[in-house]
């Protein structure tokens, strides 16, 4: 008889079971979801704050007056060295001056590119909007810089050649064509 007992209360403690289990999962779940809104809160703010960054980054790369003009006076150098006379040099053959710029542009662009290496801004939206001023910048402004010394300064600039390096390489196999120079900022 005990052993029909058993067997008839069995299927209710099974029921009684399974609610007291669908209420621990209940518990754990609201849990987790606590745990996960401050997560998602979080993401989403960061998301947010790299977007605006960016944003802020496009929006001033190009017309940040300091870059700009010394941009513009490296094109003209290179423009004149290319054409000779037809072009004037923006320097007067003065180095340090152009040095100076090529410093600037360089530290500028550096700055930029740690802030992609430690993940703070949008990479693909910059390769998108500007890879070519960037890996011109690399190519050809510390190549120039370097001449001009006499020394090779890529160690300088681990970030930008690292970035330079990685944009061309992946321009080159997605077959998206890259304009390394400077940009001609004239109107």
């Amino acid at each position: 008889m005990g052993t029909c007992y058993l067997r008839a209360a069995s299927p209710l403690f099974s029921k009684l079971q399974i609610i007291q289990q669908i209420t621990n999962l209940a518990t754990i779940l609201g849990a987790a979801g606590a745990l996960a809104i401050p997560f998602v809160i979080w993401w989403v703010s960061r998301r947010a704050t790299m977007r605006r960054s960016t944003n802020e980054m496009l929006a001033t790369l190009m017309t940040a007056s300091e870059v700009v003009d010394r941009l513009e006076r490296l094109f003209l150098r290179r423009k004149h060295d290319e054409e000779g006379e037809e072009t004037p040099d923006p320097y007067n053959g003065d180095n340090n001056k152009q040095l100076f710029d090529l410093i600037s542009v360089l530290n500028h662009f550096e700055s930029i590119c740690y802030q992609i290496q430690n993940k703070e801004v949008i990479e693909d939206l910059l390769f998108e909007a500007t890879k070519d001023t960037l890996i011109g910048v690399k190519n050809i402004t510390l190549n120039r810089y370097s001449d001009l010394t006499r020394i090779d300064q890529t160690r300088h600039y681990p970030h930008l050649v690292s970035v330079g390096n990685r944009w061309l390489a992946r321009a080159k196999s997605a077959r998206i064509p890259v304009q390394q120079k400077i940009p001609n900022l004239l109107p």
